[in-house]
Order: structure tokens, then C-alpha cells, then sequence
């Protein structure tokens, strides 16, 4: 996307040499650093924010899921602290959600379907039946869903069938 290669492959071939020889590591721990960031962090997940309260939502049914409201999870997440409810509100850092499963995903009852991480008791008692509510299961399989649906650059989008084909090789 910025030109610097002229196929898609040979694009992919040089960002995993990239991420191979840590030059791509080094290059984030600079933006951290730019950014004021502490750079333990990268080698350290610990040195981050860690929520108080880690909650297992787990699945009462076994089947495909079928469907996954984002706009559902991303409400959890802000009730949770992860966003803003509205401006000027503090943001938690250590607040989120994990899922576990995505669509096209096989599941079985008592499996965990997400991970609620929080500070609140209250507010993860208020998430727990949305998050359940946000996620669709039924016995019919459906096919998983591509994680790159395309890519946008400066001439327009190109269809995910690009990024499909190379991954497939």
C-alpha cells in the first residue's frame, strides 16, 4: 500500500523477513518510546494495566456460531471502562473483553465463549447476559469468516479475494 513493492506477495515475503529478523519489533518499541510508552511492556504483558476482576463467560450451548454483534461487544467493552460513554470520561486501560471462539467456530456447552476483564463487579454482572446475547449459536455450521475482509489504499478497495489467494498458497 505505500509502494514500496509492486506485488502483493513479494510484499508479504519482505514484512515476514521484517518480523522474522525483529526489525518490525524494534521499529514498534520507536513508536512506543515517541510516544512516551513504557517499552517493558512489549516483552512484559504484565507491566500493563491488569484488571482487578477476570470473568469466564461460558457457553450454554453447543452448536456454530453463527453470528457476532460488534456493535453489541463494543458497548460491552465501553460499560466495562474499555471506551467512552461520553467525552472527558476516563478510559480503564485494563478493561476488555477476550473472545475465545469466532463465526464459523465449533462449540460445545460448558467451553468458554469470552473472557470479561474488569474493575466493577457491578458492571460485569450488567455485560455477562449482552455479551451472551451478542454472540448467535445454532447446530448449523456456517463457513468461518475471512479476519482481512480487504484492503483500502490510495487507488480504492481491493477485494479480499487478493489477500484470500496469497494465504491459501
Amino acid at each position: 500500500m505505500a509502494g514500496l513493492e509492486s506485488d502483493v506477495k513479494v510484499g508479504y515475503e519482505t514484512l515476514n523477513a521484517l518480523i522474522k529478523n525483529k526489525a518490525a519489533l524494534h521499529k514498534f518499541k520507536e513508536f512506543i518510546i515517541a510516544q512516551g510508552g513504557n517499552v517493558d511492556v512489549v516483552s512484559n504483558p504484565k507491566a500493563l494495566p491488569q484488571a482487578k476482576i477476570e470473568t469466564k463467560v461460558i457457553c450454554s450451548e453447543e452448536g456454530y456460531i453463527q453470528k457476532i454483534d460488534a456493535a453489541k461487544l463494543g458497548y460491552c467493552a465501553m460499560r466495562l471502562g474499555a471506551g467512552r460513554e461520553y467525552k472527558g470520561q476516563e478510559i480503564d486501560l485494563s478493561a476488555g473483553i477476550m473472545l475465545k471462539k469466532r463465526v464459523g467456530d465449533r462449540i460445545e456447552k460448558g467451553q468458554r465463549l469470552c473472557t470479561i476483564y474488569a474493575n466493577n463487579e457491578a458492571k460485569v454482572k450488567e455485560v455477562q447476559s449482552l455479551l451472551v446475547d451478542a454472540i448467535k449459536i445454532d447446530n448449523k455450521q456456517v463457513p468461518k469468516t475471512n479476519l482481512i475482509l480487504g484492503v483500502v489504499d490510495h487507488m480504492a478497495l481491493k477485494l479480499h479475494k487478493l489477500i484470500n489467494s496469497y494465504q491459501k498458497d
